[in-house]
């Protein structure tokens, strides 16, 4: 077992890797990743692919520490609050954001987690994982609101699904 870094915040605990990439993360992107909960937004669709591409980090290691980072409570509350604005401004007919965010996550995940803890799936590739969020993303808008097709592209707004502008 790693030794714990007991700088880091405990949703950024794990291998000596994700240490290193989460201190990295921290100090180099400080407008996607924060320490403070107040401070924490969604990240971009496909930041995983960035942060590799950027980095030369295994995927494995991007993994871990995007795992723990999106799994906080602050980043739920972020992605919700994210989607109440996205409701506010006429965007998602939805009512709910916190449903909405429980709602995307299980489109984004289905039934791969399960079968990758129980061994009879591989980790999906990034390129895999990419047509999910998109394929999640599209299904989240058609059943909770009225966004246009043009607001799906990758990227959009830098840092999150659509602009909110």
């Amino acid at each position: 077992m790693p030794t714990q870094d007991t700088q880091l915040p405990g949703w950024l605990q794990g291998s000596a890797a994700a240490q290193t990439l989460a201190r990295t993360l921290l100090e180099r992107y400080p407008a996607a990743f924060h320490t403070a909960a107040a401070a924490v937004r969604p990240l971009k669709i496909g930041i995983d692919h960035d942060i590799q591409q950027a980095l030369d980090v295994a995927p494995r290691v991007v993994s871990e520490v995007l795992r723990g980072y999106t799994r906080r409570r602050a980043y739920r509350a972020a992605l919700a609050a994210f989607l109440a604005k996205a409701a506010a401004n006429g965007l998602l007919a939805h009512h709910d954001p916190a449903a909405m965010a429980d709602f995307f996550r299980a489109l984004l995940w289905g039934d791969v987690l399960i079968r990758v803890l129980l061994g009879v799936a591989d980790v999906p590739s990034i390129n895999e994982m990419e047509r999910r969020a998109g394929e999640a993303s599209r299904a989240l808008l058609a059943a909770g609101g009225h966004l246009p097709q043009h607001k799906l592209e990758r990227g959009v707004d830098g840092h999150g699904l659509l602009s909110l502008r």
